[in-house]
């Protein structure tokens, strides 16, 4: 805010002020978008920043429209050091030019360009994990002719959270270690937005209080989060995307949950003075506010950062065999911290080993499963990735810390016995063993036909004189393997013998059957 009479003014004059942009919602946030890509956005009477439906209060608009972001580069050497803002509180765009700007019912594209050099794309659609949140996908892009060694993004916000705007209580959690693409934070959203811009705190808090720190329930006063980030250099051509999210829930315990549910890398929540706390304005409240009857969230993901409040993500089975062109099936499963399923978000599987395959990108169901399913057709071992694919790149990588495995063993074994063969499989090792089997007769007992199995399976089925069968236990992983035999004698009556063999042994033999 900057004050109570300022503040009416400012937003009578915003809500009068003809310039592009939209309002969307999906039903529980709604956002004021600008064409430049800042939020603070009024049309035919309805003025939003960051708003929660269900009680129609907002996060941002009141007082100043103090919301924006600002790019540039910082390498004098490489690309030379320029700079632009959006910000509504500043008159709206400095050297920022507008290149398009879309919109339907429930989604926005604002695209800028900042002196011929960095495209700033950022598009606002609805979270696909929660509908508490809408996603901001945002794409830095050096479109000039040179080098950009420093390419940098801010985005700050003057927290003014209704019922009880400019005296909220706000939350900035960095992770431990912080995301790697995290320069600087403080409460200040006052400020303009330009990356190289002084940053001093607001508020009646000091430097070492708020500046790159965690702070939890600071308030009630009228401040906000600012977040600076370096994404390195950038050659012609080149682009690095991360996500924004803006959005609300019912207190603080839903908004927790909300955070978890899209795996937020670095957040700050803004609380009303409604719902307890106290403590006065220059300490952490003392009673820690509910945030009834709504808490408003403002996070980043994709930043090089891990979830602060992780979403569990499991592979099952963990380890299943398989016979060489047999099918593995396996599922991924997500969900909160609160343990509810986690519908509506990007997964990615790729086998690796011996069946190496190409990332598949799946969505996660309602039930929050994403299944795959393939074929192996080498013996060996693969190991099966699944990933929370939080960059959206559709591939596992570094950028995708919530992450889990599991083992598929795939071998082949082959009993031959008048030109019949069966693929078997056990756990572990590769077997370089064949042997032969051979079906001896009692005194006066005539064998008429003869069944061979491995493991249960059949593998061929022997009829007259030849009584023998080789066994190939070649490229067969370790374990225990055991031959049956059921034959059927001359005077029609049914004999069964059996022997068991082991893989991977120093010396292994065949020998003979006993019926």
């Amino acid at each position: 805010m900057r004050g109570g009479a300022l503040a009416v003014v400012v937003a009578g004059a915003l809500a009068g002020t003809a310039h592009a942009g939209a309002l969307i919602d999906n039903g529980t946030i709604r956002l004021g978008v600008n064409d430049t890509g800042e939020l603070n956005f009024s049309k035919e009477g309805i003025f939003a920043g960051v708003m929660y439906l269900p009680t129609g209060n907002d996060g941002t608009r009141a007082g100043c429209p103090c919301e924006g972001w600002g790019a540039g580069n910082g390498s004098a050497a490489e690309g030379g050091v320029f700079s632009g803002f959006a910000n509504r509180d500043r008159g709206g765009p400095n050297n920022v030019d507008a290149v398009s700007f879309t919109s339907d019912a429930s989604s926005a594209t604002s695209v800028t360009s900042i002196d011929d050099k960095l495209q700033v794309t950022q598009r606002f659609a609805p979270a696909p994990e929660t509908p508490n949140l809408y996603e901001v996908k945002v794409t830095l892009k050096n479109i000039g002719a040179e080098r950009l060694g420093d390419v940098r993004y801010t985005r700050l916000m003057d927290w003014d959270i209704e019922p009880t705007a400019f005296r909220e209580f706000v939350t900035i959690r960095r992770g431990t270690p912080p995301p790697k693409a995290l320069l600087f934070s403080n409460n200040n959203g006052f400020l303009k937005g330009d990356p190289f811009e002084a940053r001093t705190p607001t508020g009646s808090f000091t430097a070492d209080q708020v500046s790159s720190i965690d702070f939890t329930d600071l308030g009630p006063d009228d401040h906000g989060a600012l977040f600076d980030f370096g994404f390195g250099a950038l050659d012609p051509g080149q682009e690095t995307t991360f996500r924004i999210y803006y959005g609300a829930a019912a207190d603080a315990a839903a908004a927790d949950l909300v955070v978890s549910r899209a795996a937020l890398e670095l957040y700050s929540e803004g609380k009303p003075s409604t719902g307890g706390g106290g403590g006065g304005v220059d300490e952490r409240a003392a009673t820690p506010p509910t945030g009834a009857p709504n808490t408003f969230i403002f996070g980043f993901r994709a930043v090089g950062g891990r979830p602060i409040i992780p979403p569990t993500l499991t592979l099952d089975p963990a380890t299943q065999s398989h016979a060489t062109g047999e099918t593995a099936s396996l599922t991924a499963t997500l969900k909160d911290t609160a343990g509810n399923p986690i519908g509506g978000a990007p997964i990615v599987i790729q086998p690796a080993g011996a069946n190496p395959k190409a990332p598949t990108a799946l969505t996660s169901a309602a039930d929050g499963t994403a299944p795959l399913s393939y074929v192996g057709a080498n013996a060996g071992t693969d190991t099966v990735t699944a990933c929370l694919d939080s960059d959206g790149n559709g591939a596992c990588d570094a950028n995708d810390p919530i992450a889990v495995t599991a083992t598929v063993n795939w071998s082949s074994i082959v009993a031959t016995a008048a030109g019949g063969s069966v693929s078997m499989t056990k756990r572990s090792c590769l077997s370089r063993r064949s042997f032969t089997i051979r079906l001896r007769e009692r005194k006066g007992q005539s064998i008429a036909s003869a069944v061979v199995r491995v493991n249960g399976k059949k593998v061929a089925t022997r009829r007259g004189s030849r009584l023998t069968a080789p066994v190939n236990l070649k490229g067969l992983p370790s374990g225990k393997f055991t031959v049956e035999i059921t034959a059927k004698l001359e005077n029609g009556k049914t004999l069964k013998g059996k022997r068991t063999y082991r893989t991977c042994a120093k010396k292994l033999k065949g020998g003979d059957i006993r019926l």
